[in-house]
Parts: C-alpha cells; structure tokens; sequence
C-alpha cells in the first residue's frame, strides 16, 4: 500500500468518528493502532489526518482504556497506539503560542491524566511514562495543569523518567518547587516513586541537584518522616535512610533528624511507632534526640501492622517477624540508654496479645525436630558463627533466648538464612522461634514482678526456678499482676 492510499484510509477512518462517542473513538484507536504497526514502508503525517487536539483526545482515551473496565482488546491497543504514535508516527507535541510568542504553560496533558491514574493505583507501564515523555519533549516548557502540578513533578514521581529530571535540571528548573495540593516537594515525589517502585536513582540526583532535604508537606512531614513509615509496598528499604543521610553528608547538607510533623512527632517516633529497627538505628547514629523521647502508647504503637485483621494474623512466619522486629527495636532503644517503663512494656504485651503471639497456632508432633532431613537442613541453617537452627531448637527457651540477642534474632528471621525446604517444619521452627524470643522478654519482666509478688521473700533462684517453666502468656499475667519496676 503507498504512503498515499495509507494517508486516503486513515481520513476515511477519522471522517467516520464521531468524536463524542467514546466507542468510536476507542475503534478508532484500535483500527489505526493495528493498520499502522503492520507498515513497513513511509509513514504520512499525522498531522495530515489528525488535528493537535484530536491526538491529545485520543491519548487520553488511550491512557484510560489501558486501565478501564476495557482492559482487553482496548487496553492493549491503547498502549499500542501511544506507542505507535511515538515510534511509528514520531509525533511530537507543539505548544500553543501567547501573543508574545511564548508557550502557553497552563494546560492539562494526557501527562497529568497519567499519574493522576498512576497515583490512584491504576497499573500503568514504565514505557508509557517514557514514550509521553517522548511526545511532550520540551524540557524549557513546564506545563501546569489546574492543581499547579508540573510536568517536572510527574517526572519526579514517574518509574524510570530520570532522563527527564535531568533535561528539566540541566534547563534551571527550580528542584524545590512544590506540589501545591499537598505541598510535597519534587524529593517527595520521588521518595514515594522509590518506595513504590525501587527505583532510587531520581530521589539520589535531586539531593545531589540541591534540593533541600527539610521541606515539609502539609501534614508536616519530611523526607525522613517519609522514609521512617512503613508503607504497603513490594520494596520496604532498610537502607534508605543510610543512603540519605550518605548523599546529604556529601553535598554538606544539614538533615533536621528531629523535626516534628504536624501531630508533633519526630522520625524516631514514627520508626519506632513502625517497627523499624534499623532505621531506628540509622537516626539514633545521626544524632536523632532520645532524651525527649516518649514510647508511643497502645493506641499507635506497631503501625501499619494495626491496619491487619488480629483475627487474619495467624502465620507463624509472620508471628516471628513481628515480635523480633518489636523487640529488636526495644533492644535497639535500650542500647543508647533509653529504659522500658512499666508503661511501656504494658503496651508491648497488649501488642503481643492482640496479634495472638501468646497463643500455639501450630500442633507441633512429637521430638518433630528429630526428622533426618530436618536435621540436616536445620544444621546447614546457620544464626550466627557458632550457632546453628539445630543447636538452638536443643536449648530450653530460656536458654535458647539467652544465646541470641533480639537482633541476630531479627537478622535470622528476615535475611531468609535458614534453608528449611518442608513447610510444616517451617512453621514449627518459627512458632518454637517466637516462643524463645519471647520467652526471653516476659522471663525478664515476670521474674521482677514475682519476686514483688512475694514481696521479696523468696530467693532469686527459688523465683526462677518456680516461673521457669510456665508460658509466656502466663509469665505476662504475673508482670500485669504487679505494678513493680524493672529491675
């Protein structure tokens, strides 16, 4: 087919749509899309065909369909067409002109229309984002639609745009310039970009740029606010913070670690109201404030894990990571000098309780570590240097909780290191695991309270031998029974 009978069937095409019809639009876009992909000669402008404002519209239908109740068919060619326009077509945008002959910069684009799907939680493919970018390629040109959100802010926030960032960067775009529906800065952007994503290489080079690492949003949260969340996300980042603080201490940039959010917490507060050990441990090595600090109470404390349904909350696995990450926090506290108060740990054993942690969600058999396979594997399973899986299943868990600080706990556990292959035993170690770490924490607790109980009459070996043996929930009722002190 020449280029010229390829030019007269896609104006029959276009003359047939009526343009306030979203199915003939959508044939339409489907019709092109394929017709134009099987072409291997010249390919006529597209502009002889379509006007500006019709592309725009149709990319925006596009935009849609991919993520609309017409995934099928229609989302496929949807993306298809933006492709083709790109790669095909070699569409680029034009902008509109002011009497002065300067761009207009208030304007919609399907740019816009993309992330505020993108941002709703509508699937959109990376390369949609890249080929848009493709299109509206004037970097000197920072369109701005109704809410004042820029091109350069859907850059930030956009998977794997860093080509753009830099183009807006290298033109003097200001990195600061904030969102105004939220104030969040063009570092927030993507700071929420690498939590969803992984992709960190925009939030590195706007610190490295000079955008300044203590803007607040309008809830009062900065960066580190941010960072010291959890999030419901695929790429939970322990060593984010290190790399902020690492980039910032490269550019000479002072990081304000105990800024407040608008609810007057600090990000220590919220690493810790999170369960965060490390990055608890990460503030604390940057000179976070733990004389001001107050333990959050029972109604925040554990986070993102308080929007789970107790009742759902039934994985052993799960059961272990949490309580190590509760108590690797604790110990991580208690390293730099903070000391648990009664009220404290009443809100960590209320923590514990809701979640079930005290209660034996697996029928472990009998000696069900003794199976040959098991103890292969549980030997090859190594906690640390000089201790294995196996060797600690032999302990008493009291024992056993003494040989392992609640971080070579918390390592173990989330590092994945055991190589356990049968899952029923999977869930018999983790479920004898979280009676060891916990074991250790109400031990510590309940002997304390007893020994007030008894109002100190008895010995400190006689306390220990009585309690030794009882569960860990019974060892939390004697501590709730008391309202004596830590020793």
């Amino acid at each position: 087919m020449s280029t010229s009978n390829i030019l007269e069937t896609m104006k029959s095409l276009r003359e047939k749509v009526n343009w306030d019809n979203e199915e003939e639009r959508r044939e339409f876009i489907y019709k092109i899309s394929f017709m134009v992909l099987r072409l291997d000669g010249p390919i006529p402008n597209i502009r002889n065909v379509l006007q500006s404002e019709e592309i725009e519209c149709l990319l925006v239908d596009s935009i849609i369909y991919r993520n609309g109740p017409g995934f099928g068919i229609a989302g496929v060619s949807g993306k298809l067409f933006i492709q083709v326009l790109v790669k095909k077509f070699g569409y680029k945008d034009e902008p509109k002109l002011d009497e002065d002959g300067k761009p207009l910069l208030h304007r919609n684009t399907p740019l816009h229309r993309a992330i505020r799907l993108h941002s709703t939680g509508c699937f959109i493919d990376w390369q949609v984002f890249g080929w848009l970018f493709t299109i509206y390629d004037r970097f000197d040109v920072n369109y701005i639609d109704e809410y004042g959100f820029m091109h350069f802010h859907a850059a930030c926030i956009s998977p794997n745009c860093i080509d753009a960032v830099e183009k807006f960067l290298q033109l003097g775009q200001d990195p600061n310039c904030l969102v105004p529906e939220t104030g969040d800065s063009p570092l927030h952007l993507a700071l929420f970009s690498a939590l969803k994503h992984g992709q960190k290489n925009v939030f590195k080079l706007l610190i490295r740029s000079g955008a300044d690492p203590n803007l607040a949003n309008k809830d009062g949260l900065t960066l580190l606010h941010v960072i010291s969340t959890k999030h419901e996300s695929s790429f939970e980042d322990d060593d984010l913070a290190d790399m902020f603080f690492q980039i910032s201490n490269e550019k000479h940039q002072t990081v304000l670690v105990d800024a407040r959010d608008n609810l007057g917490r600090t990000s220590l507060q919220l690493a810790v109201i999170d369960l965060k050990p490390n990055t608890v441990d990460t503030l604390l090595n940057h000179g976070a404030d733990l004389s001001n600090f107050i333990f959050p109470t029972e109604n925040y404390f554990g986070g993102l894990w308080k929007s789970h349904d107790p009742d759902s909350f039934n994985d052993p696995t799960n059961q272990l990571r949490l309580a190590s990450s509760v108590l690797t926090v604790v110990e991580r506290l208690e390293k730099r000098g903070y000391e648990l108060d009664r009220s404290n740990v009443q809100t960590i054993v209320a923590f514990f309780a809701k979640y079930k942690l005290f209660e034996k969600l697996v029928d472990l058999e009998e000696r069900w570590y003794d199976d040959e396979q098991f103890v292969s594997e549980a030997k090859a399973s190594m906690i640390k240097s000089n201790l294995s899986l196996h060797d600690l299943i032999q302990l008493p868990s009291v024992v056993g909780g003494n040989r392992l600080s609640y971080t070579e706990h918390y390592d173990f556990v989330n590092k994945l290191q055991w190589k356990i292959t049968q899952w029923h035993k999977v869930e018999a170690c983790a479920a004898h695991l979280c009676e060891i770490i916990l074991k250790k924490f109400c031990w510590q607790w309940a002997l304390d309270s007893f020994m007030g109980l008894t109002r100190y009459q008895l010995p400190i070996l006689c306390c220990e031998i009585i309690i030794g043996n009882l569960k860990n929930e019974d060892l939390s009722r004697i501590f709730l029974a008391t309202g004596s002190q830590h020793l």
